[in-house]
């Protein structure tokens, strides 16, 4: 293994990709990913008032989850079937064996429940992606018997399209984080055309400080020699109108945040009153114990129950007052 002092933009203007664009759709994917992990402002603020920090924060059943959830499970179940179509009987022996191929290799990588998790991704944020990945080669990049093609998923903040006309991406990066020899690097993976129009798969590491790391038997290009793209990008059938013509799509709740917030505001509601409406005791500190220190031992105060209500028992109509239970009216 080997360092080189060479960040990211210069490997890919390197590969011919000198204006790298910032993603036109940043702002709104995070947004989007602050909602479906209930962080956006919303859900919490921090105050300070006269020197005093108060901070506020409201529960969530993540609705904006929930509904991703959903429409993820519509597509991937467990009648979801994946398979190739032929239209002649000549073409049975050999339809069958390639489905037979692709059954054993979609349960090898698991890819249902993989591919359940990616749509959900691309529901929330608008886009996620699949690109394959080829491991097991010989080290000067040529094919061996025991290479293995991977599919690898990504969502739309690991995503950045190199190439597109319209709505259709050719050549794309693909960002992601991963472990080597216990030590985290950043990975950059680029799909591109060839000039001889086969797609070829360029891979380089960095460390956290920019630093491009060479692996000894790493196959850092690989040209596949196949005309059909090795990835894939995925999007909600939603038109995108906040940026046209654009191989990004958009989340399914972009249009219903209010509903969002409206959903999760009642439910913390609900749980304000549920937790002001709890029963609490009032007892004089006179029947407290006391600390080493002096100190009045209530019991069960982290819950709150029990309070000591005064200094000396007090008299009421010449009564001695002792507890007393109070049950506020949100009870009911």
């Amino acid at each position: 293994m080997r360092m080189e002092r060479f960040n990211g933009r210069a490997w890919l203007a390197e590969l011919g990709y000198p204006n790298i664009e910032e993603n036109p759709m940043g702002e709104k994917i995070e947004q989007w990913w602050a909602w479906y992990t209930a962080t956006a402002p919303f859900y919490g603020s921090d105050t300070t008032i006269n020197g005093r920090h108060f901070k506020v924060k409201r529960i969530s059943i993540r609705p904006a989850k929930m509904v991703c959830e959903d429409w993820a499970s519509l597509l991937f179940n467990e009648r979801t079937e994946i398979g190739l179509e032929g239209s002649s009987e000549q073409e049975g022996a050999s339809l069958q064996a390639a489905n037979d191929w692709l059954e054993g290799w979609l349960a090898d990588h698991d890819f249902m429940r993989v591919a359940s998790r990616t749509t959900e991704r691309a529901f929330a944020l608008g886009t996620a992606g699949w690109a394959l990945s080829v491991d097991g080669l010989n080290v000067d990049g040529t094919r061996s018997d025991g290479a293995e093609i991977i599919p690898e998923r990504y969502d739309a903040r690991q995503i950045i399209p190199l190439a597109y006309t319209g709505e259709r991406c050719t050549e794309c990066l693909f960002t992601s984080k991963v472990l080597i020899a216990g030590k985290r690097y950043n990975q950059l993976v680029v799909h591109r055309l060839t000039p001889d129009g086969s797609y070829e798969i360029c891979t380089a590491h960095f460390n956290d400080a920019g630093k491009r790391v060479v692996f000894d038997n790493f196959v850092e290009r690989f040209d596949t020699r196949q005309t059909t793209p090795t990835f894939a990008l995925i999007r909600p059938g939603i038109d995108n109108c906040h940026l046209e013509y654009h191989p990004f799509g958009v989340s399914v709740f972009d249009q219903a945040l209010g509903a969002v917030e409206m959903c999760d505001m009642a439910v913390d509601n609900l749980n304000r009153d549920l937790y002001l409406g709890q029963k609490m005791m009032f007892i004089p500190s006179a029947m407290l114990e006391k600390d080493a220190r002096g100190n009045t031992v209530v019991p069960r105060a982290a819950d709150q129950q029990l309070f000591a209500a005064f200094e000396d028992a007090g008299y009421i109509d010449g009564r001695a007052q002792g507890p007393y239970e109070y049950n506020p009216d949100l009870r009911v």
